[in-house]
């Protein structure tokens, strides 16, 4: 039942009370007394009830309100969260193929590097190989301009012989270990005339690399090739001065 019913029938017993005849009901006023304490205590109730309904409704009212914000504050970080978390891939997704890319450049650099090691190994095993090859040919050099000079010293005097007697001169022709040979009195009609050669003395065969008057190439061959073999230098003046002479006479 509710308080607004209640509240209607207890009123009516109120009424009923009153009319009933002093004579017909004993206690009448003692009734009506304790019904009118009774009414006054039932409607503090309804009031404190309508009240605390009216409080309770406030609060929910508010408290739905709160509910309905804090839901769309929810739903507002949900998708805040939903996107994070998109960009979140994104950026793991990015990551990872950088990280692939880097891996995959340091493999590169790993194999050209392991190529630079291998050619940087090779070229010192070449360089070691052409200065044990350097200092060889050194070694020979010193040999053979030791050779050199005692073969010079050996040929001195009769160079001297020939220079003074056979119209021979031993000058430098401008050029390190290079010599020039000329000679005079080669033939009977022109005494002065001058035939000359250098010869280059730089490598441990002996070569001719200029001639005048030009002489017969295959002769000029045979005659050096003879020097090398031999190492005898004076035979080579004699021969160098013989193919002179035959080349004048062919003039």
């Amino acid at each position: 039942m509710s308080g607004t019913a209640l509240k209607e029938r207890l009123h009516h017993i109120r009424d009923i009370a009153e009319n009933f005849p002093p004579n017909e009901l004993r206690g009448a006023d003692e009734l009506r007394e304790r019904m009118a304490q009774f009414t006054k205590t039932f409607e503090a109730f309804i009031s404190n009830s309508r009240q605390s309904i009216e409080d309770e409704d406030a609060r929910l009212v508010g408290t739905k309100a709160e509910v309905n914000e804090r839901a769309k504050k929810m739903k507002s970080d949900l998708e805040r969260m939903r996107m994070e978390e998109i960009e979140l891939k994104d950026q793991t997704k990015k990551q990872a193929e950088e990280v692939k890319e880097w891996e995959s450049t340091i493999a590169e650099m790993e194999t050209k590097k392991k190529a630079r090691d291998d050619r940087v190994e090779m070229l010192q095993a070449q360089i070691a190989e052409m200065k044990a090859a350097v200092e060889k040919k050194r070694a020979m050099r010193a040999a053979e301009k030791q050779q050199l000079m005692e073969q010079q010293a050996r040929n001195k005097p009769e160079l001297e012989f020939w220079e003074d007697h056979l119209g021979m001169k031993i000058d430098g022709a401008g050029i390190e270990d290079h010599l020039r040979i000329t000679y005079t009195h080669v033939v009977d009609t022109d005494w002065k005339r001058e035939f000359w050669f250098v010869v280059n003395m730089t490598s441990r065969d002996y070569e001719v690399v200029k001639c005048r008057p030009k002489l017969n190439k295959d002769e000029l061959t045979r005659v050096v090739d003879k020097l090398n073999e031999s190492r005898q230098f004076s035979i080579f003046l004699k021969d160098m001065r013989q193919l002179f002479k035959s080349a004048a006479t062919v003039e």
